[in-house]
């Protein structure tokens, strides 16, 4: 029997004439509610990956023009619809997207390539800490793929470094504090000094997108104080005090 291919704009939310913006920022709303690393709920880690499944898709134009041709949805290649033109296809060139995990690893991934009706899958060498745009030879092939490192709900790549939020409560903030912060190659220790503002930086030095030829890239935990939802009656009296007390003027 067959099985009924999922619908990628429904998974994501979106309309089958969304933009491509409007596809990553579903994405990424998406992404950051449903991750297995901050949704511990029963089911987040499979919704997670259909998410995954349909951005990779709806993201890449050639594919999406592909499975809107399969599915019979001819919208996307009508220029009557969104005023867009069919895209270009380039047989030369294809595009690969990874994780930025992935990216940070390397290994091995495999690509399907189609001809027409032929269909063939090859095994891409992905190099530890390749970098967003970099072009990768297909051995054996006169074809190159190009990285792609797909939008990350904890993680902002730039170049080699890597940019994370670190939520502090304020009294960590104001007296300084050693906190955890997770890095692509697991947990880290950042050493805060005291007196640190939203939007400053701790910077990790080395700790960013590795590189086999050259000087690592450096992790920067950007600081964003958070303050507790909720409050007892005896933390709000403590708050209350040190208002009181307190000479300080933010706005000053």
């Amino acid at each position: 029997m067959a099985t009924k291919t999922r619908d990628y704009y429904e998974v994501l939310g979106v309309h089958r004439s969304a933009s491509q913006a409007e596809i990553q920022r579903a994405y990424r709303a998406l992404a950051r509610r449903f991750h297995p690393d901050l949704n511990r709920e029963t089911g987040a880690e499979t919704r997670f990956k259909q998410i995954t499944e349909a951005y990779n898709i709806l993201s890449d134009e050639r594919k999406r023009a592909m499975y809107d041709l399969d599915r019979g949805l001819g919208g996307f290649f009508s220029s009557e619809t969104r005023g867009q033109r069919m895209p270009r296809f380039d047989a030369g060139v294809e595009v690969v997207e990874i994780t930025v995990e992935e990216a940070y690893e390397g290994g091995k991934r495999h690509l399907t390539l189609e001809f027409g009706t032929a269909v063939r899958v090859v095994e891409v060498d992905v190099p530890p800490g390749v970098t967003d745009g970099r072009r990768i030879p297909l051995p054996g092939m006169d074809m190159s793929v190009t990285v792609r490192i797909a939008p990350h709900p904890r993680y902002r790549v730039q170049g080699r470094d890597i940019y994370v939020d670190l939520p502090l409560a304020p009294w960590e903030a104001a007296l300084g504090a050693t906190v955890p912060v997770e890095t692509p190659a697991g947990p880290a220790q950042v050493q805060v000094p005291a007196g640190l503002s939203s939007g400053r930086r701790a910077r990790l030095r080395g700790r960013g997108m590795p590189n086999p030829e050259g000087v690592a890239g450096d992790l920067y935990a950007e600081i964003r104080i958070v303050v507790p939802p909720r409050l007892s009656a005896g933390e709000r009296r403590r708050w209350q005090q040190l208002a009181k007390s307190s000479d300080w003027n933010p706005r000053d």
